[in-house]
């Protein structure tokens, strides 16, 4: 087993952390888009004309916009947070 320092440990943890947040995110997107085209797919040959996966994809795309921003975007500020909280900082 290998002895690491307290930094060489939150350094590997956030490294990891950073890892799950890209990946749920690559996740998150990959679904968006294949239930996207399939909404669009039905929208253009079963509906009437009405545009109205317009309304579903726009709202699944806000929330891989608001997944980035605070799952990965943030996700270092957020880490530091959650390490203060732990040692006893606030």
């Amino acid at each position: 087993m290998e002895n690491m320092s307290l930094d060489e440990y939150k350094r590997r943890s956030r490294e990891i952390e950073r890892r799950d947040a890209r990946m749920g995110l690559l996740v998150h997107t990959a679904v968006t888009v294949v239930v996207s085209t399939m909404l669009v797919i039905i929208n253009l040959t079963l509906s009437n004309g009405f545009p109205w996966s317009a309304f579903p994809v726009t709202g699944m795309t806000i929330g891989v916009v608001v997944h980035y921003v605070f799952g990965v975007r943030l996700a270092d500020r957020v880490m530091g947070e959650k390490d203060m909280r732990i040692e006893g900082w606030r």
